[in-house]
């Protein structure tokens, strides 16, 4: 049975895949092959269930932070009352110095302005204008008179179009405070005898920070180093900034070295760098190419030496994320954002940032994250997306110069038990759907989060056409979100659907990220997950499309996270597509 699929077109050797952008400016992906070359023609599929478009309405993010904070009281969803596990840290700072002043700054999580729905009451409230009602209210605003050519008085007030009924915003700093409280009494309790003010954070900083579990705190910092999570995004303290220059200088320096020198081997004689143009873009035929690409490379990463070209950022920032720097932008008019974490990184992977970084930037270029290094799916990527895969420069600059790239590169190290000891048919269709698993998931989580960060700004500037619109509109209904329609404004509902659906993503990501034991085993179920986190598949399984697998993998692990609409297999595929990725579920 052939799977015809579109494929990216053959490029000339050595020539990367020249990027398309959508309206947003984002690129357009070529689709990922759904089969490398040598995996075989699949079996045709027994019949399987069909699956409901059906996704759970909502899912709370609920949960202390986990993260190690001293300074830092976490509280759970909507509490007011200290957990039993966060009196220690009270306890250590109430008696290290019993009469220093402390400065305790409350905050809450946007999800908890949210109002039960037997709280919400209609009548007697100003009712709020969502979706097509607020485009059309707003059309209003330009509408003409015809007889005396003023304007009409019907200009909608933007907080009254932001948002429904259903949240209560001032109830956010009434938590904070109640938190300042709970914390204040505490210290005293713990024999603190020392003048304690009590703050809470802007409402407007609370809103549109993903990190809920971390803003469900209240923060405990001598009077000399108390900060408030800012209501727009700061730069470094401007007393670090020169550490920071010098941290990201010595990196570009280093990534600028190491581009020069692996242009020089390579153009001296790419003959003897075969294995690695193979093994890191597919074939030794693009040695041309990438010659010409590290050189670009190269110049590129020497205009990131402007000051103009490069920024840093805060923890505080709320689009700061988890990565360590992004590009944004092609050649001259490329910024790099540097990020609280890159500052922490030793120099290897500060500098493999900023190389990696420098590839999305170089307009030659216009590399895409078809996969990570750590990925299982650098494995299966095809040649014209090598060329044009962001890690595929780092891993092959490091090549050249002799670094360890086994120790860079921690794929997950998995086990598959039970086949043949020569990888046939099924043990390498089996790899394949585990990889592809995990870059699905990884391309979801992603732009889940991309789509909440663009909903929050949107929440107050209204929603405009682009990629992230595209997005929203695409998998509405599984999100159970408003369908967007340009110029309305999501509601904050909506926003923390997507945000806790974000989430459950994440968890379903992170468990497929590590490692993985597939084990073939005499069993009349197609996929079980036992309790050692082994996956276990009978021969039926094996059978199966490479789609059916995919779909019986990702359904599994959905159930682990009580993820139980199978309406998620939908919302990875409108999200993938959405991406420019065909995978198996695209059949």
């Amino acid at each position: 049975m052939h799977f015809p699929h579109p494929h990216t077109p053959a490029t000339e050797p050595g020539k990367a895949v020249a990027n398309n952008t959508n309206g947003n400016g984002r690129a357009l992906k070529p689709p990922v092959q759904l089969f490398s070359s040598y995996l075989p023609i699949p079996h045709i599929p027994p019949p399987v269930p069909v699956i409901q478009r059906v996704v759970d309405t909502q899912y709370p993010i609920s949960g202390l932070h986990d993260e190690n904070e001293p300074d830092r009281v976490f509280f759970e969803r909507g509490e007011v009352t200290i957990e039993n596990t966060e009196i220690p840290k009270i306890t250590t700072i109430a008696t290290s110095d019993t009469e220093a002043k402390l400065v305790l700054t409350g905050y809450a999580s946007e999800d908890e302005a949210l109002k039960k729905e037997e709280d919400t009451e209609e009548s007697g409230a100003k009712r709020k204008l969502t979706g097509e009602e607020s485009v059309k209210k707003r059309a209003k605003v330009e509408k003409k008179d015809s007889s005396d050519d003023e304007e009409e008085d019907v200009a909608v007030d933007e907080e009254e179009a932001a948002d429904p009924e259903t949240y209560d915003l001032e109830s956010l700093k009434t938590i904070a405070d109640d938190r300042s409280e709970a914390v204040e009494h505490e210290l005293t309790m713990k024999g603190h005898t020392g003048e304690k003010e009590k703050k809470s954070a802007n409402i407007n900083g609370m809103l549109g920070r993903s990190d809920y579990r971390l803003m469900r705190s209240v923060t405990i910092e001598p009077e000399e180093e108390a900060t408030v999570e800012p209501e727009t995004v700061e730069l470094v303290d401007p007393s670090k900034i020169e550490a920071a220059k010098r941290i990201y200088e010595e990196a570009l320096e280093a990534a600028i070295t190491d581009v020069h020198l692996a242009h020089e081997r390579l153009q001296a004689n790419h003959h003897t760098y075969q294995e690695a143009l193979r093994q890191y873009f597919g074939t030794a035929d693009v040695a041309e190419g990438v010659i010409h690409n590290l050189a670009a490379l190269e110049a590129q990463l020497i205009l990131m030496r402007g000051a103009e070209r490069y920024k840093f950022t805060t923890a505080k920032d709320p689009k700061a994320g988890t990565g360590l720097a992004k590009n944004e932008g092609f050649g001259a008019e490329a910024i790099i954002t540097i990020r609280p974490r890159f500052l922490e990184k030793g120099l290897p992977d500060r500098l493999d940032t900023l190389l990696h970084e420098a590839t999305h930037g170089t307009p030659d270029i216009k590399s895409e994250d078809y996969a990570y290094m750590d990925d299982r799916m650098l494995d299966f990527i095809i040649n014209e997306e090598k060329i044009a895969n962001a890690d595929s420069y780092v891993l092959f600059v490091r090549s050249l110069l002799g670094k360890d790239t086994i120790a860079v590169r921690q794929v997950a190290a998995d086990q598959y038990e039970g086949f043949e000891s020569t990888p046939g048919e099924q043990l390498m269709a089996v790899k394949y759907c585990v990889a592809i698993a995990e870059k699905s998931l990884g391309v979801t989580v992603q732009d889940l989060e991309g789509l909440y960060d663009r909903m929050s700004t949107a929440r107050t500037e209204g929603w405009k056409t682009g990629y992230y619109f595209d997005i929203a509109k695409a998998a509405s209904e599984e999100l159970k979100i408003t369908e967007p329609v340009e110029g309305s404004y999501p509601t904050l509902n909506d926003i923390v659907q997507v945000r806790g659906v974000a989430n459950k993503f994440r968890a379903a990501k992170r468990f497929i990220s590590g490692d993985v034991t597939v084990r073939k085993v005499t069993s009349d179920s197609l996929l079980s997950i036992n309790d050692d986190d082994v996956f276990e598949v009978n021969a039926a399984f094996l059978e199966l499309s490479r789609k059916d697998q995919l779909k019986e993998i990702l359904i599994e692990i959905f159930d682990l996270y009580g993820m139980t609409g199978n309406g998620y297999i939908f919302m990875i595929q409108d999200i993938t597509e959405e991406a420019g990725i065909t995978t198996p579920l695209s059949d």
